[in-house]
């Protein structure tokens, strides 16, 4: 019964530390992929300043195709503007379960009349399902996320393709 606790102990450990580890490859993704956002918000809302102002301070009107430009530039950084207000949600503080059990775990094992390391395993891993629900409940609230964050740059990159073939069409 001893090597079974010990077992079984070894694995939940195993199953909590990949947890953590797919919460941290979660926050990491949610990081570069904020930054590629963020840069392409910059760069779009920059480029739809620019074409405008470039127009305006030559005292031109702007074209039909130059407003389909500029509007398409502006939805485009607004969509990923969006998505990387969704990543900074992704990689908001919440609370991480720990490898381990604090100390005061390790006291009370020490100081109650436990008779078995399978007691002991007991205790340890119910401590550990709520670690592990805490980990389990993190990730899949990040991936669904990311997977959301995903969906709308793709969405603001297809707009953007689109706005640039009827500014190209209404340059005809």
């Amino acid at each position: 019964m001893d090597e079974i606790a010990k077992l079984a102990i070894s694995d939940a450990k195993d199953r909590l530390k990949a947890q953590l580890d797919l919460v941290y490859a979660l926050d990491r993704q949610a990081m570069t992929f904020f930054g590629y956002t963020a840069t392409v918000t910059v760069a779009g809302t920059t480029a739809a300043a620019g074409l405008a102002a470039g127009w305006l301070m030559e005292g031109k009107t702007i074209s039909t195709s130059g407003q389909i430009a500029i509007l398409g530039l502006g939805l485009v950084a607004a969509g990923f503007f969006f998505t990387a207000a969704m990543c900074l949600s992704v990689m908001k503080s919440w609370k991480v379960a720990l490898p381990g059990r604090e100390p005061e775990f390790w006291q009370w094992a020490m100081e109650e009349p436990v008779s078995s390391l399978p007691e002991i395993a007991s205790a340890y891993l119910s401590q550990m399902a709520v670690s592990v629900k805490l980990l389990k409940d993190g990730s899949e609230t990040m991936s669904t996320g990311l997977a959301n964050a995903r969906g709308v740059a793709l969405a603001s990159g297809l707009i953007g393709i689109c706005m640039g073939a009827l500014a190209a069409l209404a340059r005809n």
